[in-house]
């Protein structure tokens, strides 16, 4: 747009021309006309007209800063004209010249009042130059080969003229030669202003429009804002309700950016929000969190659609909408947390599965040493930290579950803007499962040259042990051994008598002697000086969880057999005694 564009109004220019009146008016007609107005006067309507300004009755006068342009522009050939403004409550609009044949007032403080007759032109001037339907009009221009016509200082000239068609057709073409009202403007643009003014009139009268607004999203007024994986704030959609040719003027606040119709408009940025128009906000803001932005008080744009005219400046008349009837509204924008919870898992460090037993205690501590919190995994083996902002944090395991061994290093987990997008970040802690080794040690009961009980170590016996049950990991997944099967059967004891089993895991157990055997070769011992006593060559043990503390579960077990001999013979004696080494 031009410089030209931002002068708003436009009056006929008439250069050289002193109009002169040569009738005399007698008294009589005199009273006529005085009578005649007050009539007109005493039927305009009383309605007061409301808004953001100053509300003025229809029939009140009040005063308004008239300016016209230095310059002066041709239309159609022929027509002239000034542009011109008026300013009233704070706001400048446009003003249109009506009679085309008449002088123009000049620059000024004036007075003007609503037009009796404001239906003639009400209407048309709100789809004029300058006004909320402006759009209309420019799009119709545009799209019946008027083009050069729908925008700048030639959209305003015609609409100088379609104003004074609405309001006189009879004099609406005036066109100046030699500083006299004495031809026409060119047909062409006589015709575009009929065809104009034809489409005008088949649009919505503007008297009937609400102009309320307000906006909404999904929370009402207040639209919610997230921090997403493009690390920034998105707001949710939000909706300035109200009539399309409403509008409000918005400046984008400087960290943010608005996203509308396709396109985005930085901080500082003034944009036009129109009734219908849905629009968010974005922001990498992270001071943003936790917080509410509110909007100012936003006005809107349409106006109270009486017609007015300056009223002392002679003969001429001249258009303008004066006063607001604009609503106002405003929003809001909650930008939620920048944080993150820690989805604790707890796993197996063999199998690798998640250990689901309810009862894991971790403790969250930040930099500094101090406890933020500590949580407790559920039946699933899973727990979650409730949200933390961006930082660095420590997590140590403070109770391990059952049938596993305590690891209770601090391990440093960091949580980052792009962990915050996710809302969660992942750390997973695996505990060694605590194993058993069964120990044996084996006796020969027997009675000696003095006739009385004895005992030796037996080397060479051998011993096989057998899942006494169903045996699974700790995390229950997991299955080692199925009941029955075997699970270790070279135990064969030394010198000493002794033997011990490699680690196994937690469960049920028997410990079956098979007999005597090299433990070198590997083959049975014949006719070996000790027998198994009848019913009594297996032992059920048991490899509980111990404290958590505790790595390896030893069990101690004493078997005895007795030894041929004359005589009455001894029950053998058997037991268990289990050790703990941590």
């Amino acid at each position: 747009m031009t410089s030209e564009d931002d002068d708003l109004g436009l009056f006929v220019l008439r250069k050289g021309f002193k109009m002169t009146r040569e009738k005399s008016i007698t008294l009589k007609k005199l009273l006529t006309l005085i009578m005649s107005f007050l009539i007109v006067a005493a039927s305009m309507p009383a309605a007061v007209i409301t808004g953001a300004q100053t509300a003025y009755a229809a029939d009140s006068t009040i005063s308004v800063s008239l300016s016209r342009s230095d310059s002066n522009y041709s239309y159609g050939g022929t027509g002239l004209a000034h542009k011109f403004s008026v300013t009233v409550g704070g706001k400048t609009r446009p003003a249109f010249c009506l009679e085309p044949d008449k002088v123009a007032p000049s620059t000024g403080t004036r007075k003007a009042a609503a037009m009796s007759d404001s239906s003639k032109v009400a209407q048309t001037m709100y789809y004029c130059y300058g006004y909320p339907g402006q759009k209309k009009l420019q799009n119709w221009l545009n799209n019946n080969g008027y083009s050069s016509y729908s925008s700048g200082t030639d959209f305003y000239l015609l609409s100088h003229v379609l104003l004074s068609y609405a309001y006189d057709s009879s004099g609406a073409f005036v066109g100046w030669t030699g500083g006299q009202p004495n031809t026409k403007i060119n047909a062409s643009y006589q015709e575009m202003v009929k065809k104009a003014y034809a489409y005008v009139k088949s649009l919505d009268d503007p008297a009937g429009f609400d102009s309320q607004i307000s906006f909404s999203s999904g929370a009402g007024s207040t639209s919610k804002a997230t921090w997403t994986e493009d690390l920034e704030f998105k707001s949710e959609t939000i909706t300035l309700k109200g009539h399309e040719d409403n509008y409000v003027e918005y400046t984008v606040p400087s960290d943010m950016t608005l996203h509308m119709n396709g396109k985005t408009y930085s901080g500082g940025t003034e944009v036009t929000i129109e009734g219908g128009n849905s629009f968010y906000l974005t922001t990498q803001s992270i001071d943003r969190a936790n917080t509410t932005y509110s909007s100012p008080v936003l006005t809107g744009n349409l106006l109270d659609y009486t017609a007015y005219k300056i009223t002392d400046s002679g003969a001429q008349t001249m258009a303008f909408f004066a006063t607001n009837k604009a609503d106002t509204a405003s929003f809001k924008v909650s930008f939620g947390a920048v944080s993150a919870e820690i989805g604790i898992k707890k796993v197996d460090a063999e199998t690798g599965n998640v250990i689901p037993q309810a009862g894991v205690v971790f403790e969250i501590s930040d930099e500094s040493g101090n406890t933020i919190c500590t949580v407790t995994t559920d039946a699933s083996g899973t727990a979650k930290t409730p949200e933390l902002e961006p930082g660095k944090y420590f997590v140590r395991e403070i109770k391990a579950p059952t049938g596993y061994y305590l690891v209770s290093d601090k391990e440093a987990i960091e949580i980052t803007p792009e962990d915050c997008a996710k809302g969660e970040i992942s750390y997973t802690k695996a505990d060694p499962p605590q194993k058993g080794i069964i120990s044996i040690e084996k006796y020969g009961d027997y009675i000696n040259n003095a006739g009385n009980r004895d005992e030796e170590l037996l080397a060479n016996i051998k011993f096989r042990i057998v899942a006494a049950e169903d045996i699974y990991s700790g995390d229950t997944v997991t299955k080692f051994y199925s009941r029955g099967d075997v699970v270790q059967d070279d135990l064969i004891t030394d010198i000493k008598g002794r033997v011990s089993s490699d680690k196994l895991p937690l469960g049920k157990y028997r410990v079956e002697e098979v007999g005597a055997f090299d433990r070198e070769t590997g083959e049975p011992i014949p006719d070996y000086k000790y027998h198994i006593i009848d019913g009594q060559n297996y032992r059920d043990i048991t490899i509980s969880p111990a404290e958590q503390t505790v790595k390896v579960i030893y069990c101690d077990m004493e078997q005895r057999n007795e030894r041929w001999y004359s005589g009455d013979r001894n029950n053998s004696k058997r037991f268990c005694n289990r050790r703990q080494r941590r």
